[in-house]
């Protein structure tokens, strides 16, 4: 019997599930024993078919549900396929001594229910857990592709992967400024606390991150990489550098506050990673963002020396110049004399204002 049809489940071609993805989600089960490469993608989920009918499907990208004693048959028939085993609570078997030639071992799934079930059951629990997974997953892709294709934004794709990952996500541009992060689910670490705090990693936190190697490493990194936990951030993070024409622009980070690392987390991040990448790529960075958030800070953040000098070195920003400012005294003419032109931003000559600005916004 055929699990799924073509009509209903069409083949995605934009980023597939990964065997290490459909692992993830059997997690109800004990795994006993995984293929030789995890990392394959597959589309589909089939039970086998007889010999003499062919089979509808790439036999490099379905999972077949298979009984032990027919593992031989299908390798024999389909020698690119992978094979799912499904064993009851009480049924025997030993990886050592399978019950077929032990080099197919490195193409089989085999997962054991974890409480008493029928076989009939169990079977149609896997094959059902097995299909929504890849369904699911070929649906988060597609729509992660579409946001690309119509040159959308790094927060769509973060909105539209918070459900899930169920962890928090946040991406920073190369001067650590926040681009995107997850709307509703808030950082339970503080470095990430302080970053959406501030709208940037302040001075504090980039040292306290290069003590334990995170963002030296971050901007030398080729793929996806796991640090932590750790005294600064009590979970594992997974990053990825995003670059913008083979320039460092910036880094995708997720803190597995509520999922923990798993290789099939690790397999769903690169997919994402990958969609905030071609967006970098084609036009995100064209306009650097740097503007925009120093706005941001200059409005809501405390207007002292230490802090204007702290986002100044953060930023990148040439102090030698002077910034063309406008102030929109709200106040009236009571503020004390005291608080009047004492930022050094104030200090350009042709401005001139009777108060310490409540509001500022860039003219140039």
């Amino acid at each position: 019997m055929e699990i799924g049809g073509r009509g209903s489940f069409p083949r995605n071609t934009l980023g597939t599930a990964t065997i290490n993805i459909v692992l993830d989600h059997l997690s109800d089960f004990e795994i006993v024993s995984t293929p030789e490469n995890p990392n394959r993608t597959v589309s589909w989920c089939s039970a086998p078919l007889p010999p003499d009918k062919q089979a509808p499907y790439d036999d490099r990208i379905t999972i077949y549900v298979i009984e032990a004693s027919d593992a031989e048959d299908l390798f024999a028939q389909r020698s690119h396929a992978i094979g799912l085993i499904a064993l009851q609570q009480d049924e025997p078997f030993s990886p050592d001594a399978p019950p077929f030639p032990a080099d197919l071992l490195r193409q089989l799934v085999i997962v054991r229910s974890k409480t008493p079930i029928s076989k009939t059951k169990l079977l149609g629990a896997v094959i059902s857990t097995v299909y929504s997974c890849l369904f699911s997953i070929r649906e988060w892709a597609a729509n992660l592709a579409g946001i690309v294709s119509r040159e959308g934004t790094i927060q769509e794709l973060i909105d539209e992967s918070e459900q899930l990952f169920d962890n928090f996500i946040d991406v920073n541009d190369s001067t650590y400024s926040l681009i995107a992060r997850t709307k509703n689910i808030e950082p339970a670490d503080p470095l990430s606390t302080e970053l959406v705090r501030l709208g940037c990693h302040n001075l504090d936190a980039i040292k306290a991150a290069e003590s334990i190697g995170a963002f030296g490493e971050w901007r030398d990194q080729s793929d996806i990489n796991v640090f932590g936990p750790d005294e600064t951030v009590p979970f594992k993070y997974i990053t990825c550098v995003l670059k913008d024409r083979n320039s460092y622009a910036g880094h995708i980070v997720m803190v597995c506050n509520n999922h923990d690392a798993t290789p099939g987390m690790m397999d769903m991040f690169r997919i994402l990673s990958n969609s905030c990448q071609q967006i970098v790529s084609s036009a995100f960075f064209n306009e650097s963002p740097t503007a925009l958030f120093l706005r941001k800070l200059i409005d809501n953040a405390r207007l002292t020396q230490a802090y204007f000098d702290e986002q100044s070195s953060l930023l990148g920003l040439d102090t030698t110049g002077w910034f063309g400012l406008g102030m929109i005294d709200y106040r009236g003419a009571n503020t004390p004399s005291s608080h009047r032109g004492s930022h050094p931003c104030c200090r350009r000559p042709s401005l001139t204002t009777r108060s310490f600005p409540t509001r500022i916004r860039f003219l140039c």
